[in-house]
């Protein structure tokens, strides 16, 4: 996905996406898998969403 939205080599995205999850801005999630492939989640944003969760009350579908 990083190689065709930033017009980049298959290369350059790998070493992209291994220098932000080096600097702890992306990890690798194990858990979620897309067509077979590996997937990243942005830990900060993970976060701020949780704690949005918290303040605004976690809700259930049909509740």
């Amino acid at each position: 996905m990083v190689e065709n939205l930033a017009g980049i080599s298959k290369a350059t995205a790998y070493r992209t996406v291994d220098a932000l999850t080096d600097a702890g801005l992306l990890r690798q999630e194990p858990s979620i898998k897309v067509r077979g492939q590996k997937a990243w989640v942005v830990p900060a944003v993970v976060k701020a969403l949780e704690d949005f969760a918290d303040r605004a009350g976690r809700r259930t579908f049909g509740s």
